[in-house]
């Protein structure tokens, strides 16, 4: 279930983080133009590009987002992000609560690799949790290298005037996210920033996660994980296949002298508790479903489909008939 969302920069939500807890029935009361759309719509631009329907994938750009599609028109950043100043970056978060097998549970919470008895729990089926995650994105980018270490380079994320594109098909940059899984009693067990970093002697850019090498140092399917060493010596960085907003598999790092034909797997799944909560903020956006205001005159009849499959209705036209 989906208990908040998130802004910063969308519409008439600047100057800082707005924050919207929600229930199981929540009301938005307000004027016109108070930003009851925005919120809902932010939903919206989330729930189409989560996994790639509407974002695209550009090795030298990264993933970027889709406004419009065929069931949504947002306009796009420029007519999105607030007072239409491109430069801005747009914040779009989003929690959910769900619960979790217990065995990625536990590969997460340390008291039960502590090995203190004390702290041990009775072992159930599944464990309550949270999922915040929080993506940070720019208009189209002018890419300059920044030196970071010897082997890797931070992106500086410079907006080109003349690259204001003025039509429905500009779309924004995924700079970075902030994913953070949280126990049922708020206690914080993963806490990982994705960030987008420049090929070595290369215009192309990749995703990378930063996490605990205490989850780094296992194996998947009897490989162990390819990560970069990250500047705490407590942390390592795995690249990440990037399809939407959610990361789906690990790259494997060739080495030198192999090919990827035979160094196969070329790609390695995620973590199961990274794959079980991604998947569960799959599942919440994708139950969304958007009916927009009737606005037409009404009428004393309304038509009634059984077969609608409505997921977005901006206009409202299908409004009586789903109710």
């Amino acid at each position: 279930m989906i208990k908040e969302i998130r802004l910063q920069n969308a519409r008439l939500y600047d100057k800082r983080d707005w924050s919207f807890p929600l229930n199981d029935l929540t009301v938005l009361c307000g004027t016109n133009s108070a930003g009851k759309s925005t919120i809902l719509k932010s939903l919206l631009l989330l729930a189409e590009n989560i996994q790639g329907h509407g974002s695209s994938t550009n090795p030298s750009n990264g993933v970027s987002l889709a406004f419009s599609s065929a069931s949504v028109d947002l306009g796009n950043f420029k007519s999105f992000v607030s007072h239409n100043e491109i430069q801005r970056e747009l914040h779009l978060g989003i929690t959910i609560d769900n619960v979790m097998q217990e065995d990625n549970y536990r590969t997460l919470d340390s008291r039960f690799s502590s090995g203190s008895p004390e702290k041990l729990e009775e072992e159930k089926e599944y464990r309550e949790y949270t999922l915040d995650a929080d993506y940070y994105l720019r208009a189209r980018q002018s890419l300059t290298p920044l030196l970071d270490s010897a082997s890797q380079q931070l992106l500086d994320l410079k907006t080109e005037d003349e690259e204001e594109d003025q039509t429905s098909e500009q779309r924004a940059i995924l700079c970075s996210a902030h994913f953070r899984i949280c126990s049922g009693e708020e206690e914080v067990l993963f806490d990982s920033t994705l960030t987008r970093r420049q090929r070595e002697g290369s215009k192309a850019a990749d995703y990378f996660l930063r996490m605990p090498k205490r989850l780094l140092e296992s194996e998947i399917e009897g490989v162990p994980y390819d990560y970069a060493q990250d500047a705490d010596p407590d942390y390592g960085m795995l690249r990440l296949a990037m399809p939407g907003l959610i990361p789906d598999r690990i790259f494997r790092s060739l080495r030198p002298g192999s090919t990827a034909i035979n160094e196969a797997p070329r790609f390695l799944p995620l973590p199961g508790y990274l794959d079980e909560a991604f998947n569960d903020l799959r599942i919440a956006l994708s139950r969304i479903v958007y009916l927009g205001p009737l606005r037409a005159p009404a009428r004393r009849y309304y038509p009634i489909h059984t077969d609608l499959g409505v997921r977005a209705d901006v206009t409202g036209e299908q409004l009586p008939a789903m109710l």
